[in-house]
């Protein structure tokens, strides 16, 4: 399936933008003499997928997401940019869609531990992160650095209902509590909205927080119009 790569420099500034479709000609042939410590590393931002199981009202996918075929980077081309790239990244954030409703997900963050084992790898996560049994769960955080989990309200009903399906919140303390049992570098990311942005609920927030000793990211909501 067709998938896009945002590579950024330490700075933050955009410098390549990777299809799928396209990912051999992007390989920094021009920097193949260089040794290892000279290159210099990047972040990379990867949408890996477009599956999400919520429905939430300001989603800015929803349409194209429910348009595609395939749902999933391919793996070969992705194992493919790692081959070539993998020296020099330094980070690699997975976001857009929900990686853990992807079988190949877990294959995926072990390709990244092959080719990038020096990188710091997060997942953010709805709270799917909960859903994963057994070696599953052993196996995501063997290959995982940070778990980023989306909770936008610190009551159930509010998040619940924001997020389009009933058990939301309670599948993100889930997460939250998994991520943090395991180990992982854990943080709430909430989404920064007039309905969000309260005191009564940023102190509650907050509060969950303080309970698992985790920072909150906050992610300001900003409107697209198609471009």
């Amino acid at each position: 399936g067709k998938g896009r790569y945002k590579v950024e420099s330490p700075q933050g500034k955009t410098n390549l933008v990777l299809d799928t479709g396209t990912v051999e000609s992007h390989t920094c042939s021009s920097r193949s003499h260089e040794e290892p410590s000279t290159l210099e590393k990047w972040t990379v931002g990867w949408g890996f997928t477009s599956r999400c199981d919520l429905h939430c009202p300001f989603c800015y996918s929803v349409k194209a997401r429910n348009s595609l075929k395939n749902h999933d980077v391919d793996l070969g081309s992705a194992e493919q940019f790692l081959s070539h790239n993998g020296r020099q990244i330094a980070a690699i954030n997975f976001g857009t869609g929900e990686c853990f409703l992807s079988r190949r997900f877990l294959r995926l963050l072990e390709l990244c531990r092959e080719h990038a084992p020096t990188a710091k790898i997060a997942v953010t996560t709805n709270g799917a992160f909960a859903n994963l049994k057994g070696s599953a769960i052993s196996q995501a955080c063997s290959c995982s650095d940070e778990c980023d989990v989306s909770l936008d309200f610190g009551s159930s009903d509010l998040h619940d209902n924001w997020r389009g399906k009933r058990g939301t919140w309670r599948r993100a303390i889930e997460a939250i509590e998994l991520a943090v049992g395991h180990g992982l570098k854990t943080s709430i990311v909430m989404l920064g909205a007039a309905q969000t942005l309260n005191v009564e609920n940023i102190q509650s927030l907050m509060r969950i927080s303080e309970s698992f000793q985790i920072a909150i990211r906050l992610n300001l909501y900003m409107p697209t119009f198609g471009d």
